[in-house]
């Protein structure tokens, strides 16, 4: 692929520095024997391998590149669409710099939106206001809605999933709410967003949404704009490759310089094109094939996904990256399977922890069974569908 001509020379700054700083692309330098500073930077990005969220997990020791004395570091989390538990590092520099690109775009929809009155569901500290979003019992709902607009949010973001349900039980009368004027947006992001819900929930809360395409890894990769076509952010090189028949992005931050994402196969599987577009924004539209998929597990009002991976990352905080990939099948309304792809520093006491975290959350009569495997199966579009529900 034809990298576009302005994301060059920034990739050229980006590469120079990791060469320089990165013990994982001096190895890269060293055995493919180019020039960074003298040799075309199109011809050196096509040599650079593709590198996967299993590369970065196997060489934590090589992987990170030196920071400045004195910078902070921030660990953020994702087990990802694709099942495959990642920790992610950026520096204090790298947060501020995205979050202002993504505060840039939102301010062009809504120059008055700021800090606080925007509201991501997604934040550990909304829990104070509206709960854990994975259980969606009805009368949970209720009571966290109202919680919600208690605090008048012009700008809300979070998953399609929650944000359907919602306006379900306002359909339903369950719910008792009339846009007053003060929302304007809603934003979502970590799920496969379709044009039934999202016209569903417009028409419900009366204001506009925006779909927002990133990952943890590097934040925002492509956003709507007001014809509701993904334009790929500056700072983003997005490429594919093919798959048998599947295009499989690949994904480069120009901003991560510590945990570095070049030519990074996030999992998705999509490609770039170049559309026309008479938003006036000339960078290109991101196709992407399917999503993220939310399912809830059967005879409860909890939604699958959400728990099992915030189970997930409590096992990741007391014991460490224990884990690579898993997935849960509900066998029965009571019954479970789940399959895990062990990390290095896997042992029993981690089995333990997660049976014991399951059962408090769903119940003691529930039973757990754990199998564990090299690898676990992804779907045809590239996800790895981590929780798969009871079918009666």
């Amino acid at each position: 692929m034809m990298l576009e001509e302005q994301k060059l020379g920034k990739l050229k700054q980006l590469l120079i520095y990791l060469m320089d700083h990165n013990a994982f692309y001096k190895s890269i330098q060293n055995n493919l024997q180019f020039d960074i500073h003298n040799d075309d930077i199109q011809e050196i990005y096509n040599k650079l391998p593709i590198v996967t969220k299993q590369d970065i997990i196997n060489n934590p020791d090589i992987f990170f590149s030196e920071t400045i004395k004195g910078e902070e570091i921030f660990e953020e989390r994702t087990s990802g669409s694709t099942g495959n538990v990642l920790k992610c590092y950026k520096t204090n520099t790298e947060r501020t710099l995205l979050a202002l690109n993504i505060w840039k775009q939102r301010r062009k929809f809504d120059p008055m939106v700021n800090i606080s009155n925007y509201y991501n569901l997604f934040n550990n500290e909304m829990e104070e206001i509206i709960g854990k979003f994975y259980n969606v019992d009805d009368k949970m709902v209720i009571r966290n809605f109202y919680r919600l607009m208690a605090v008048q949010p012009r700008w809300i973001a979070g998953p399609i999933s929650l944000l359907s349900k919602f306006a379900i039980l306002i359909n339903e009368e369950k719910i008792n709410y009339k846009n007053d004027g003060t929302l304007k947006f809603i934003e979502f992001h970590g799920e496969n967003v379709d044009e039934k819900s999202r016209k569903f929930i417009e028409e419900t809360f009366q204001c506009k949404t925006i779909n927002n395409y990133g990952t943890s890894e590097t934040w925002c990769i492509a956003l709507d704009c007001d014809n509701q076509k993904l334009h790929i952010q500056d700072y983003i090189i997005a490429d594919s490759k093919k798959d048998g028949e599947e295009d499989k992005l690949l994904i480069t931050s120009l901003i991560n310089k510590y945990m570095p994402i070049v030519k990074y196969a996030n999992g998705d599987c999509g490609k770039p094109i170049e559309k026309d577009c008479d938003c006036h924004n000339n960078n290109s539209v991101i196709w992407l094939k399917g999503g993220r998929e939310t399912d809830y597990i059967t005879g409860t009002s909890v939604l699958g996904n959400y728990l099992f991976d915030e189970i997930l990352w409590q096992a990741f905080e007391r014991f460490g990256s224990v884990v690579h990939e898993y997935q849960v099948f509900q066998q029965e309304l009571k019954k479970f399977e789940f399959i895990i792809a062990k990390g290095n520093h896997y042992s029993e006491d981690v089995t333990q922890f997660l049976h014991s975290r399951i059962l408090q959350e769903l119940g003691a009569d529930n039973q757990v069974n754990f199998s564990f495997v090299d690898h676990v199966k992804a779907l045809s579009n590239g996800k790895l569908k981590k929780f798969h529900p009871y079918k009666n």
